[in-house]
């Protein structure tokens, strides 16, 4: 889902940081990391707009979807993972870790002559194939279909 949303606005930022966080190549880790946490924190933060600008306890309709949100994944994924980089806890991300390998003329382990170029390639939250910006980003699209209904039915 790719809505425009005002370029202040934590979607806007967490789209911001998740692209930047994908252009980081292998040697610019450090980087990567804090365009990860900086993605997940305001990623994190763009319910907590939502609930702030639409929240209105006497609307049954309100409680019900506000309630519903609390089981959903990607807001879970969002709240666990903001409160450790707020909170200065490790963000409990895995990591890959390669050894260097130069293959020999002609070696045919197209495994070990591919080498790592982006630091996205090294990180994951649930396995090792799936890197950890996609789970960011599939996360912040089901937050921003949340965003997107609060808009329409109670903006």
């Amino acid at each position: 889902m790719s809505l425009k949303f005002p370029n202040r606005h934590p979607i806007s930022r967490a789209r911001f940081f998740l692209q930047r966080a994908e252009e980081c190549a292998v040697d610019e880790r450090d980087a990567f990391e804090a365009y990860l946490d900086a993605a997940i924190v305001f990623g994190g933060s763009a319910i907590q707009w939502t609930q702030r600008k639409h929240e209105d306890k006497s609307n049954p309709e309100w409680k019900k979807w506000w309630g519903s949100l609390l089981k959903d994944q990607s807001i879970k994924f969002f709240k666990d993972y903001r409160d450790d980089v707020v909170h200065e806890r490790p963000l409990r991300v895995h990591q890959i870790i390669k050894a260097g390998f130069i293959p020999a003329p002609g070696d045919p382990d197209p495994v070990n002559s591919d080498p790592v170029r982006q630091a996205t390639e090294l990180y994951y939250f649930e396995s090792p194939g799936i890197p950890a910006t996609e789970t960011v980003r599939r996360h912040l699209e089901k937050t921003t279909e949340h965003v997107v209904y609060a808009e329409k039915h109670f903006g």
